[in-house]
């Protein structure tokens, strides 16, 4: 293969070698990742799919061979380096670079697709072995929290803020992709972020870091088919949101904020369900299952126990009003003769 002959470190980390994505095994099916052995052979006969620099291709086939690349200058495992110069620097109390048996009772089980009258087939926890470096790693949401921290920009807590900058800067742009080293480059709501997402036997998830708000998004999911990252970047949206209206959610009013917290939740008619929810000491009205939440977001003017949304989608209740009646311990919103009784999912049951 004369393409990899030019491949450089920063083009793997770029996902911009050409490379193809998984080789030719099916672990991805079968849980059988490949040897070492094995990943050798397939790159003697060639992995490259296209040429150097010519499209942005995602590979994990490019990170084992990093992976490799850190045991050859480093003289030692890929999971001992990474664990003595990420991992215990970073202090992350609960990331392994290969499932750790000590702790694999601490593992959510993960799940498959959900199909037509079939409930979700359970997985078993499967090692990547020499892939680690591409996919074998295991974390918590608290700990990809901290992981995002350390990137963030004003702070030399493990990297300096030029090599930040030279990872969070765009070094291969193909259409819609844009990657930096390491890190996908995106834009969402008007933010600029940047990310990752993952995919194993049985997990999805997807995180970003919004440098502007020093916001950090993190979600991980235990099943193959949920889009964890259109909810982060719907958390983002919101989150956004959130901070860039954060004078009108925090109006002066003698407003009773415990009230509003006790009317605040979710609500349905036979055409949906409406989230009402106290924001600072104002009630906004949104729709919990919308991908951006901001685009059907209203903001309520309180006048008793009437709220009038002055902002928010013309298609929907902006302008209008909704009146709060609380009759036989039951919390009620009324627009004109039309009800919204309070909703509750099986998961809220199981929490409470």
């Amino acid at each position: 293969d004369q393409n990899l002959e030019h491949v450089t470190i920063r083009q793997l980390l770029s996902h911009s070698s050409g490379m193809n994505r998984d080789g030719d095994t099916a672990h991805w099916t079968d849980d059988r990742f490949p040897s070492l052995e094995e990943i050798k052979q397939q790159t003697a006969s060639g992995l490259s799919s296209f040429d150097v620099l010519e499209h942005w291709k995602y590979s994990n086939m490019g990170f084992t061979i990093l992976g490799q690349v850190i045991e050859a200058v480093t003289g030692q495992t890929y999971e001992d380096a990474v664990r003595e110069l990420v991992i215990e620097p970073m202090e992350l109390k609960n990331t392994f670079a290969d499932i750790e048996s000590r702790r694999e009772n601490d593992h959510a089980t993960g799940y498959g697709r959900k199909l037509p009258r079939q409930d979700r087939e359970p997985m078993a926890h499967v090692r990547a072995g020499v892939m680690n470096a591409a996919t074998g790693f295991s974390s918590n949401v608290t700990d990809l929290i901290q992981f995002y921290r350390h990137h963030q920009l004003g702070n030399d807590s493990f990297l300096a803020d030029r090599h930040k900058r030279e990872m969070q800067r765009p070094l291969f742009i193909d259409g819609q992709f844009k990657w930096g080293l390491g890190f996908e480059l995106g834009n969402s709501s008007g933010q600029d972020y940047v990310g990752h997402g993952g995919g194993y036997p049985g997990f999805i998830t997807y995180s970003l870091l919004c440098q502007q708000h020093k916001l950090v998004v993190v979600v991980l999911s235990n099943a193959l088919n949920p889009f964890p990252q259109e909810i982060a970047l719907g958390l983002l949206d919101l989150l956004v949101c959130v901070a860039d209206n954060e004078s009108r959610l925090i109006a002066e009013t003698d407003t009773d904020t415990d009230w509003l917290d006790s009317i605040s939740g979710l609500y349905a008619t036979r055409w949906g369900v409406n989230l009402f929810q106290r924001m600072g000491n104002r009630m906004v009205i949104a729709a919990p299952d919308a991908l951006r939440p901001s685009t059907v977001m209203g903001l309520g003017v309180q006048k008793g126990t009437t709220f009038r949304w002055v902002t928010g989608p013309q298609k929907g209740p902006f302008g209008e009003s909704h009146r709060v009646i609380e009759a036989r311990g039951e919390v009620q919103w009324h627009r004109g003769a039309s009800i919204a009784y309070p909703f509750s999912t099986d998961y809220q049951s199981h929490l409470e």
